[in-house]
């Protein structure tokens, strides 16, 4: 390897523009006299003065050419830096730097006269510096972190001879020591670097990051194939506090298997420094205005008892729960909050057709006194607020006991608007429905089948319309007790999830029931989170005793099975109908499940069957479009799902066009997807967003055909940031790098004694760097090459006539 250097009187910058200032006003002064004779002397002769002139003028600036190769072969050493958040840290208010800052200036040269440790280093070792703090086990690939990574930097690569300055940002939210370390194990002692292969030229049948040079001289850099030496050591500098990832004991013993020293040099002070945070808020997702807003902060007190602080909760900018604490000598403290409705809803009812509005919250801890760390100050979170409770309406015009015990248990829960017209009388006082109009504003209706037969054919238009058109949802309740409906034999009704066998009309009775695969997956049939136990319970509910003999419809799925001898036959059916879902029950007695528990079932799936029926509500809509991301948070790497429901202008659903979801952050685009149709004709479209840093969302959507004003909405969400398991203990935790260093062989240093890791590594120090520098200026082919530029000007002086 060779390069130039300039260590004469005069400094590079400045011989640059002195040297073409001196041969202008030479080639100019001379031109004076030269450009009355012919060509191409009046040009050519004050241009061989001035490129003389400019010769002497550089020797000014020493030009020297320095060569270097390598003699033998340079041991390889792993430098680790630690860039994880609590690197980040000041130990207090009158340390000027942070950990992470000390590392690098020791690291780092702030001038030609004053080397840091690695240009120190770099003529004795081929070293290579790897920051890491959450994603160490990238190492090994060479890919960088993408938490703590900013700069890797290698000695043979970089071959300048200025003075290295490195710039190493932290900001990780958990330090893997163990997998940083693993990274030199799993690679067989060698840490790949993406600068190898733009450096070094390495080729297919090369391994990534093999150490330059044999036996004899060679270039520096210069990458020999087949060369797989591994690290003689490796260097690490960390504050200790590992806290995620493999346990860096274990990995420290394959370290001292494959005879790899680690010398440690930790960070940071040892006592725990103060610090006040909030660490993680729980609420609940939703609630209504009646409701009162509780849940609990942790909160981080590292602080000295007795040590008062505020915390506040804000909502649209003011301040809605305030309280004033002492700490009470626990490391962390769940503290418990609890808000009225009205203060969270204020003015935010504006006129809207959407079942909920987002409640944004901001939790700050506020304190006076030393803080370490003032990330972990603020909390940010979001709900929906319920304006508009889900209306259901039940309908049996005989008013049997399944429909009143449903009854019951949509009356009980406050989530539901209830209206019911069960008996003979209330169905014949109020027949439902009227009008087309009856169905708006209905989520679900709940209805015994043979109520079905009452309606006339536009009624029942209208409510293949309801389900269809506008997403409702519809779940009928037959028995085996009675005669089949007229209306399941109805072919302008095709919307139904069943037929019947008309040669098997009687009712049958069920011993056992059985869960389809088809349901395991849906929340409306869960009633335990393993799938075996949930089997076994659906299979230990009372059984029917009276169910009707049915068989699936094209494009409808059975979610429950019932087994008579040896056949089984459909006991819950759905399927999807446009924009909304019909469900049908083969028999009338989920209320003999409450027998002995009561309740405990029977509304539980109750409720979780009509969310699921129905048509979720959009978070924003209007004539055309609807589009919904979900919750209003998300923790970090978890899907988010977006839905969005398509019409037309004659209010139809809209199939067959493309639409795209946008996700944009303050305005710009980070990522868009198309969303794929639910169903063909169902106007209904959907998609997952993945990947997404933590921070707040918006999602629109792109439609070809629709106006823009139909897709002038917009929903967001927020993305919360890995659990910070960094901040939580900021102490220097020496023990682990001590016990590092001592299983491995190597040493431990404190800060202050980092220089003395010289001394250890001096015994590992194999092959060295040559170099000769030649003084051009003081050389004879300069001295020559003036003295030719000046005989040559006198010769042309004199055949030009001017001698």
């Amino acid at each position: 390897m060779s390069w130039f250097e300039f260590n004469g009187l005069l400094p590079f910058w400045l011989m640059v523009p002195v040297s073409i200032l001196g041969m202008v006003l030479v080639w100019w002064w001379y031109y004076r006299e030269s450009r009355h004779a012919r060509a191409p002397y009046r040009w050519l002769l004050p241009s061989l003065r001035a490129a003389a002139l400019g010769g002497i003028l550089w020797m000014l600036a020493g030009p020297t050419w320095v060569r270097e190769w390598v003699s033998g072969e340079l041991s390889r050493i792993a430098v680790l830096v630690d860039t994880s958040g609590s690197m980040d840290l000041k130990e207090s208010d009158t340390t000027p730097s942070s950990r992470l800052e000390r590392a690098t200036q020791w690291l780092s040269s702030p001038s030609e006269r004053q080397l840091g440790w690695l240009d120190q280093q770099r003529r004795r070792f081929h070293l290579r510096l790897f920051p890491f703090s959450d994603a160490g086990a990238t190492l090994a690939e060479g890919t960088p972190s993408q938490t703590g990574v900013s700069s890797v930097w290698d000695s043979t690569v970089d071959g300048s001879n200025k003075p290295t300055s490195l710039r190493l940002e932290s900001g990780g939210r958990r330090t893997e020591i163990g997998e940083a370390l693993s990274s030199v194990i799993r690679s067989g002692g060698v840490l790949g670097s993406a600068s190898d292969s733009k450096g070094k030229g390495e080729g297919p049948g090369e391994v990534p990051g093999q150490s330059a040079g044999t036996s004899g001289e060679k270039q520096a850099g210069e990458q020999p194939a087949g060369a797989t030496k591994p690290y003689a050591a490796v260097v690490l500098l960390s504050d200790g506090q590992s806290n995620s990832g493999e346990s860096p004991s274990s990995v420290a013993e394959r370290f001292a298997q494959a005879s790899i020293p680690v010398f440690a040099i930790g960070y940071g002070r040892e006592s725990e420094p103060e610090d006040l945070g909030i660490l993680a808020v729980e609420h609940s997702r939703s609630m209504f205005q009646a409701d009162s807003f509780q849940g609990t902060a942790t909160i981080k007190q590292q602080v000295p008892v007795g040590r008062q602080y505020r915390i506040d909760i804000r909502s649209n900018g003011q301040v809605v729960w305030s309280k004033s604490f002492e700490s009470d000598g626990n490391p962390n403290r769940a503290i418990e909050y609890r808000i009225a409705g009205e203060k969270l809803f204020g003015a935010q009812q504006a006129a809207t057709r959407s079942k909920a509005i987002p409640l944004d919250l901001e939790f700050e801890i506020e304190h006076a006194g030393q803080d370490a760390s003032e990330q972990n100050n603020k909390f940010e979170s979001s709900l929906w607020g319920v304006i508009r409770k889900n209306r259901v309406l039940v309908l049996d015009g005989r008013g049997r006991w399944e429909s009143r015990y449903i009854k019951n248990a949509f009356g009980r829960d406050t989530t539901w608007d209830l209206q019911a017209i069960l008996g003979p009388e209330e169905f014949a006082s109020n027949p439902f429905p009227k009008t087309r109009e009856d169905f708006s504003g209905v989520d679900l209706i709940v209805m015994a089948a043979d109520s079905l037969s009452s309606m006339s054919p536009t009624q029942l238009r209208w409510l293949a319309d309801y389900i269809a058109d506008f997403g409702g949802g519809l779940i009928l309740i037959d028995s085996g007790r009675d005669k089949p409906p007229a209306v399941f034999g109805n072919k302008e009704v095709d919307w139904l999830p069943v037929s019947f066998i008309e040669s098997e009309t009687a009712p049958i009775a069920i011993s056992a029931l059985n869960l389809e695969l088809a349901a395991v997956e849906q929340r409306a049939f869960a009633f335990e989170q393993e799938t075996g136990g949930n089997r076994r319970l659906w299979e230990s509910f009372p059984t029917p005793r009276s169910a009707r003999r049915v068989q699936t419809a094209p494009g409808a799925e059975v979610m429950v099975s019932g087994k008579n001898e040896d056949k089984q036959y459909p006991m819950i059916v759905t399927r999807r109908s446009g924009q909304g879902r019909v469900v049908y029950l083969a028999n009338d007695e989920t209320w003999r499940w409450r027998y002995n528990v009561a309740d405990l079932y029977h509304q539980r799936f109750w409720n979780q069957l009509a969310q699921w029926s129905m048509q979720a509500p959009y978070a924003v809509e209007n004539d055309y479009v609807g589009l919904d991301s979900g919750e209003r948070v998300y923790g970090f790497s978890q899907q988010i799902p977006i839905r969005a429901r398509l019409r037309d202008a004659q209010q139809e659903p809209l199939s067959g066009v493309r639409a795209m979801a946008v996700i944009e952050q303050n305005g710009v685009r980070v990522q868009s997807f198309p969303l794929a149709e639910e169903a063909q004709g169902s106007g209904m479209v959907s998609g997952l967003a993945s990947g997404l840093l933590a921070g707040r969302y918006q999602v629109r959507l792109e439609v070809p055909g629709l106006p823009t004003e139909a897709i002038d909405l917009e929903t967001e969400f927020l993305v919360h940031p890995p659990e910070d398991l960094e901040m939580q203990q900021l102490a220097s935790n020496r023990s682990v790098l001590e016990q590092i260093a001592k299983t491995t062989g190597g040493k431990y240093y404190d800060e202050s004694q980092a220089d003395r890791v010289n001394e250890s590594l001096q015994a590992l120090r194999t092959g060295k760097i040559e170099q000769s520098r030649t003084l051009l200026w003081q050389s004879y082919p300069w001295f020559l090459a003036i003295m030719t530029l000046l005989a040559l000007e006198w010769y042309l002086r004199k055949r030009a006539g001017f001698i």
